[in-house]
């Protein structure tokens, strides 16, 4: 096989799609994206292929790599996408330290030159740690942190700060009298803190009261096949909301139809697994039944979206779900998700998008019409 070099299309985190999770506070996600462009003998190359991945800390030479993973990769028109480190993980200095340069092997062939360095990206891996090392290795909870025996002008003629201050967790030592007006949020408050017998009757009004936002997220990390009769639900998300609002359903994922002959999907965000997306709340992707001379497969990106209004609250569940409209060759939907977002009326009308928005009834199953 005959190949030349392959041009990068991109070189990227994975930090949307094919994270399940991407909640604040959960750990850096331990794979990079890469998709590339494969060409034998001057020609966009087609079909399964084992391809190398290799790591090394300098941009020639015969020095072992850092870390190395094989995958068999499908190339469809010369274009591929894998994800680095899903076979082998990277170790954990990878990033740590100098340059680092990828390697590409295709098949048996030689290693193609020169190796492609890698920016930022790649280090961001080790972002939750500095060189190497745990934030908790930074922290020591058994000295003054250095204040011992400094000015006692400093500290009010105490030679360390806790004999002044308060100590977390002291009994009885913070009385309402030390805290200004407007000075205690919401984040300084434990969770179930503030109980109704510590509320004065008649004290809190309308306005004193947070009505925010709320996000809930669910993904498919895997190809859903559609049905190619009937309805397929791809995936679904539920959302719990105290009040009245709306609630903007949005939904993604790649589209893929393969055969000798190319059909189409049709999928769309409804309130039911076995309801069918109807006009206009869908999108299409494929071709109507279009003969091909040989086997193909055709990508493409899925997105859409639906405006509901609820009257009540409650817990509501959303459904993405897909149908053919032709059937030509095989169909699914890949690392699909649905993100829904509540906004409750308080934050204001919607008379200028009125017609777009699908009123639900009031009930909590999350039917709507």
């Amino acid at each position: 096989m005959k190949t030349a070099r392959i041009f990068i299309i991109s070189l990227s985190l994975v930090l949307g799609m094919f994270l399940v999770a991407a909640a604040v506070g959960q750990d850096v996600p331990q794979l990079i994206n890469y998709q590339g462009y494969l060409i034998e003998d001057g020609q966009p190359y087609n079909g399964e292929v084992t391809i190398t991945f290799s790591i090394y800390d300098d941009s020639t030479g015969d020095a072992p790599s850092l870390w190395s993973e094989a995958q068999p990769v499908r190339v469809n028109q010369g274009y591929y996408n894998v994800l680095l480190g899903s076979v082998t993980a990277f170790p954990d200095s990878l990033f740590v330290g100098a340059e680092r340069y990828l390697g590409i092997k295709v098949g048996a062939e030689p290693e193609m030159t020169p190796r492609i360095r890698i920016a930022s990206v790649g280090f961001a891996l080790n972002a939750d740690k500095v060189d190497g090392q745990d934030a908790s290795a930074f922290l020591s909870t058994n000295n003054d942190y250095g204040r011992f025996n400094v000015a006692t002008d400093l500290y009010e003629g105490m030679t360390k700060l806790s004999d002044k201050y308060v100590n977390e967790g002291q009994a009885n030592s913070v009385t309402s009298a030390m805290i200004a007006n407007g000075q205690v949020g919401t984040g300084d408050l434990a969770n179930s803190a503030v109980t109704s017998e510590k509320v004065s009757n008649n004290s809190l009004q309308a306005i004193d009261i947070a009505d925010e936002p709320g996000i809930a997220r669910n993904s498919v990390s895997v190809g859903v096949t559609v049905a190619n009769s009937g309805v397929t639900n791809i995936t679904s998300c539920s959302i719990t909301v105290p009040g009245s609002g709306f609630i903007v359903a949005r939904a993604y994922g790649y589209g893929y139809v393969g055969g000798t002959s190319i059909g189409n999907i049709i999928a769309g965000i409804v309130t039911s697994s076995t309801a069918t997306p109807t006009f206009p709340d869908f999108v299409v992707f494929g071709s109507n039944d279009e003969p091909l001379s040989s086997s193909q497969m055709r990508w493409g990106n899925l997105a859409t979206e639906r405006t509901f209004e609820i009257t009540t609250g409650g817990t509501y569940t959303y459904y993405l779900n897909a149908s053919r409209g032709f059937t030509g060759g095989s169909a699914k939907v890949w690392y699909a998700k649905l993100l829904l977002t509540y906004f409750p009326t308080n934050y204001g009308t919607v008379e200028s998008v009125r017609g777009e928005v699908v009123k639900s009834v009031a009930n909590n199953d999350g039917s709507g019409k």
